[in-house]
């Protein structure tokens, strides 16, 4: 007996999102990234489906795992980038799922933390370079799209505000270092926080030193 179109619409609908968007994971996990990326995309662009969060997070997953392959550098060359403009689009529209079901927070982040643990880690070593190259603005970018796809990132939080203060840009320092205190007193036990995060805030305080030494 063949379903009504309604009715197999109607089931899709109310599948978990996990199951319903189960084929582009698979593809993900197989490691044909590049497969996994265009039918993602191709499922954000799909109005039915564009306000899943998962496809976003499968195109950054995708997006992430390409920037490591020589194979995907020639075609793919602003990859990382391209997996962090994504990871945010994720975040926005996990965010906001979440909210219209009550939930306290987005629902695939815990599941996923791994995947963006990495992200973050890697975006900070190219925001790193940067600041080598005293190219404060291109960190800066970096650093801005951590803390928008983890908000929770003090570490980042308080490199932004660092920024702004060798740019003698007080007025904006002193907007985000309220947002850095916040999240920075979540922190129960530094021992048990992520490396990058520890490393960072670490990092970001002997340089803060080292600013305020020379004025």
């Amino acid at each position: 007996k063949v379903k009504p179109k309604e009715e197999e619409q109607q089931e899709q609908q109310e599948q978990p999102r996990d199951v319903k968007h189960l084929d582009l994971l698979m593809y993900y996990m197989d490691g044909e990234f590049e497969k996994s990326l265009k039918k993602s995309l191709h499922v954000t662009e799909d109005e039915e489906f564009s306000k899943d969060a998962l496809p976003y997070l499968y195109v950054a997953m995708s997006y992430y795992e390409m920037s490591f392959l020589e194979q995907y550098k020639e075609k793919y060359p602003e990859a990382l980038k391209e997996a962090l403009k994504y990871a945010v689009k994720y975040r926005k529209k996990d965010e906001k799922n979440s909210q219209k079901k009550g939930l306290a927070e987005p629902e695939f982040w815990q599941e996923n933390h791994e995947f963006f643990a990495k992200l973050r880690k890697t975006a900070k070593q190219e925001a790193e370079k940067m600041l080598d190259e005293n190219k404060y603005s291109k960190a800066e970018s970096y650093y801005k799209q951590i803390t928008a796809f983890d908000p929770g990132d003090y570490s980042a939080w308080y490199m932004q505000a660092y920024l702004f203060l060798l740019k003698n840009d007080t007025l904006n320092a002193n907007k985000l270092l309220p947002t850095f205190e916040t999240e920075v007193k979540k922190v129960a036990d530094f021992a048990s926080e992520p490396e990058d995060k520890y490393h960072l805030l670490k990092y970001g305080y002997m340089e803060y030193a080292k600013f305020f030494i020379n004025q």
